[in-house]
């Protein structure tokens, strides 16, 4: 009923004023503050208490985009007025999604891999040829009765099954049948299943992450078209991909760690990145999600070299040893929890289900978690430490702070491989979604040294 009065008054204004109801402009003081350059990104941009935002200010931006004011007030003390505001506003814009080749399916190009590969022709070539397989399992008896009682689609049938196709995308309920139908015949006139004639799509994304296609809408199209099933596609945002591809950095032959792997994305990544060569091991504590990763791991074509292990990083000498593993690793991710605020464009209900007393919990996590997992990197080996979260809090500062636990062991190691913007003062991979385009992401890479 309230949710039903507040938009029965919305639309009367709309009516009468010809606009929605908008939060009053900003003060002189707010908009000054929204107007100055941003604070960089680095541990002394935490927010500590000494230089707390303007409560008007915070006020303004949390009404006006939607997201609570404690996560306002953080955003804008760690990045400034101005970028916080960007943020924000891109946190409420539809998200884009990543879609990469897998082990499997970087098998067909006979050169190991898809990094130099056009990937969204690749992508858009697999998606035709399945649309067309599929009509031709179309039951001939149901098209030639078809056939019989219309003489053909008109232009109106044509309009019904573009916007079928665009429900679809936009989350709309629809049944297997009709989908696959209105794919099966935009297909066959030669039509976009992602929505219009002229739609591309998907776009290759190798400025930022090699071997990743960009996909705007049209996912849903991809999936029921069975490449995800079959194994050679799989969905990871390009930020994820850019964690393994630049800090990670795994090469054929490798021993990697991944301690935090479910849901298994970045593990089977590094498989692919090295070429089905050398040792991954992907460890969590739940063992039905670890059950689910040695299924993707075998439908991607990485099982050979991909090995699941059911442990906690503060359990996985003794699992590593029962499994007969090794205990020391040449590259160790930790892919820790997190706050998650960095996909808060998919996300949109964590901005209001997190609170802010659950950092600190999420940050003691993290820490276990780190120190853990620092114990299994062979000297020198590295050690990869990553959220998908933006704040500076989880991010550089629990980077900063491992690093004064063990300054005799690890130094920093600048991420390489990245644009030069997604990279911090500090060497660190920082990604935000005004900025990229992405999820939001971070990454410290560590280096073990070797005893003299």
């Amino acid at each position: 009923a309230l949710v039903n009065a507040v938009l029965r008054a919305a639309e009367r204004q709309l009516a009468a004023e010809g606009a929605l109801p908008a939060p009053a402009p900003p003060s002189t003081a707010a908009a000054a503050a929204l107007a100055a350059p941003s604070a960089p990104h680095s541990p002394a941009a935490v927010a500590d208490g000494d230089a707390a935002p303007d409560a008007a200010l915070v006020e303004w931006l949390g009404v006006t985009h939607s997201h609570p004011d404690w996560l306002v007030a953080r955003h804008v003390a760690q990045l400034g007025a101005a970028d916080a505001a960007a943020l924000l506003a891109a946190n409420n814009e539809a998200p884009q999604f990543g879609v990469r080749s897998t082990l499997a399916g970087q098998a067909r190009t006979g050169d190991g891999g898809v990094a130099g590969a056009d990937v969204a022709a690749m992508l858009t070539s697999d998606l035709e040829a399945a649309l067309a397989e599929a009509a031709e399992r179309e039951d001939s008896a149901a098209l030639g009765d078809a056939a019989a009682t219309s003489g053909g689609e008109t232009k109106a049938e044509e309009g019904e099954d573009a916007n079928a196709a665009n429900q679809l995308e936009e989350g709309a309920s629809a049944t297997g049948t009709e989908a696959d139908a209105a794919m099966r015949r935009a297909a066959q006139r030669g039509g976009d299943v992602s929505g219009g004639t002229d739609a591309t799509p998907a776009v290759n994304s190798s400025a930022l992450t090699p071997g990743f296609a960009r996909v705007s809408t049209g996912l849903q199209a991809i999936s029921r078209a069975g490449l995800l099933a079959s194994g050679q596609w799989a969905v990871q945002d390009e930020a994820a991909g850019l964690v393994v591809h630049a800090a990670l950095a795994p090469r054929p032959g490798d021993r990697v760690l991944d301690a935090c792997a479910a849901p298994g994305g970045k593990a089977l990544l590094a498989a692919a990145l090295m070429q089905g060569e050398g040792l991954v091991v992907a460890a969590d504590k739940s063992a039905h999600k670890v059950e689910a990763m040695q299924q993707a791991a075998k439908l991607q074509g990485a099982s050979s070299c991909v090995t699941c292990v059911a442990a906690a990083a503060e359990e996985l000498q003794g699992a590593l040893q029962d499994e007969g593993l090794p205990i020391a690793f040449d590259k160790v991710l930790v892919d820790a929890p997190c706050s998650g605020m960095g996909v808060a464009r998919k996300r949109p209900d964590l901005r209001w289900t997190r609170k802010e007393s659950d950092l600190e919990g999420l940050l003691g996590v993290q820490r276990t978690i780190l120190d853990a997992a620092a114990a299994r990197v062979a000297p020198g080996g590295v050690l990869v430490y990553s959220t998908c979260s933006v704040d500076a809090e989880e991010n550089a500062a629990q980077a900063k702070a491992f690093l004064d636990r063990h300054a005799g062991d690890f130094e920093v190691e600048k991420v390489t491989g990245a644009p030069p913007d997604a990279v911090t003062p500090e060497g660190y991979l920082a990604l935000f979604p005004h900025r990229h385009g992405t999820d939001g992401a971070f990454a410290a890479r560590f280096r073990r040294r070797v005893s003299p």
